[in-house]
């Protein structure tokens, strides 16, 4: 995750990085106090499925409901449309290029 916030960075974007290991709750009220536009989010524990729609719940519990999350890391394609249907704004798969991750932090 840091080199893709390094990148990010060095291509122009804001970048707070938060280091490893936090909590929903923790990035959800990070991203509100710090005013982002985006969290994106390393998921390399399989446990995607229960923490992404916790992030998002939690977004809106903080009053940011708008806020968007992309996630990226190990995720079956199986379960790429349940988190998008649950609202989350990308997934990213390992190989993804660092141009493809900066066009759609852009885009977002």
């Amino acid at each position: 995750m840091k080199l893709i916030g390094r990148m990010m960075r060095d291509s122009g974007i804001h970048v707070i990085y938060s280091g490893l290991w936090q909590t929903p709750r923790s990035l959800a009220i990070s991203g509100r106090d710090e005013d982002v536009d985006l969290i994106a989010a390393s998921m390399m524990s399989n446990s995607h499925n229960v923490l992404v729609p916790r992030l998002l719940e939690t977004c809106k519990s903080v009053g940011r409901p708008n806020m968007l999350v992309d996630i990226g890391g190990i995720i079956p394609q199986e379960d790429v449309q349940g988190m998008l249907d649950a609202g989350d704004n990308a997934v990213f798969h390992t190989g993804t290029t660092m141009q493809d991750i900066v066009d759609s932090v852009r885009a977002a």
